[in-house]
């Protein structure tokens, strides 16, 4: 129920200050991808190398939305395989609703501290992602 960005649907700068949910994917040398998703189509995808230090932004993502009746929505989308850092990865998600006293900020793995800080690296967790990994021959 939170207001829609201003933007149209798509690339949306700034789209963490409205209702929204965010994978970040953490690679190698601190390399991380950020895609945050809202639920009437906004999306932010960003290459980041360091903590909060972005190397492109606005990335091109193919989203698919659909609600399942209010509050509740579905999103899909592909990642590309080139927008991926290189791994071992690791991982967090989280979603972010509500207005001034009544926002909320969730995230599968909590992040300690006095205010919500969703880039803190060390606080990922493992994951495996299925197809990410390169194949190499023996010699």
């Amino acid at each position: 129920g939170d207001p829609a960005p201003a933007a149209p649907p798509g690339p949306t700068w700034a789209l963490w200050k409205h209702e929204v949910v965010e994978l970040f994917l953490l690679g190698a040398d601190q390399r991380y991808l950020e895609i945050e998703v809202g639920p009437r189509g906004h999306h932010l995808a960003l290459q980041l190398e360091g903590a909060r230090n972005i190397v492109a932004c606005c990335l091109p993502l193919d989203v698919h939305l659909t609600e399942s009746g209010p509050p509740r929505w579905r999103l899909q989308t592909r990642i590309p395989r080139d927008l991926l850092p290189p791994g071992p990865h690791r991982a967090n998600a989280t979603a972010i609703h509500g207005l001034g006293a009544a926002r909320r900020y969730l995230a599968w793995t909590p992040v300690p501290g006095p205010r919500p800080d969703f880039h803190r690296l060390s606080c990922f967790q493992t994951v495996d992602l299925p197809g990410s990994r390169v194949a190499t021959r023996p010699d």
